[in-house]
């Protein structure tokens, strides 16, 4: 009893149609796990390089307030800012960029007002953290945070 070319086709045809409709969600999922791989590892990196730069704009704005002549600190956290900065660039969108660019503008000049004009500090203080927060909300929304604009105040009883 012999098999003829029609019977074997008939006989895999099945097996060769299930394999290939398979083959299609397998890719397609795989494909989109690695998507999620990649875009985790650099959101890890982003969270990780804008908090550093928040601490930085932070401890800038401690050492502006400190009634000490802080010149030289304020400096060096000055310089590590903009080395946060350039890592920044490297993984933020345009928004987050922009952002933390407007810092690195209030920063400069609470830096060159601090010791000398405590009046202009004060504005340069307000819209160094007026920076920090609009920082603060671009981050969280390429981080897909759920309500990224809602961020409690600084200090209880305080609206920013």
């Amino acid at each position: 009893m012999g098999v003829t070319w029609a019977q074997l086709l008939l006989l895999l045809l099945p097996v060769l149609a299930g394999a290939v409709i398979g083959i299609f969600p397998t890719l397609l999922l795989e494909r989109m796990r690695i998507a999620s791989a990649l875009r985790t590892r650099w959101d890890q990196d982003l969270q990780r390089s804008c908090a550093e730069f928040a601490a930085c704009t932070r401890r800038i704005i401690d050492l502006a307030e400190e009634p000490a002549d802080n010149e030289d600190a304020l400096e060096a956290e000055h310089r590590m800012l903009q080395v946060h900065m350039a890592e920044v660039r490297i993984l933020g969108g345009f928004d987050v960029q922009a952002a933390a660019r407007r810092i690195v503008a209030s920063t400069h000049g609470l830096r060159m007002t601090a010791s000398t004009k405590p009046e202009d500090a004060a504005q340069h203080r307000s819209r160094t953290l007026e920076s920090l927060f609009a920082f603060y909300r671009a981050v969280r929304h390429q981080l897909r945070i759920p309500d990224a604009d809602k961020l409690a105040p600084m200090n209880p009883g305080t609206a920013i």
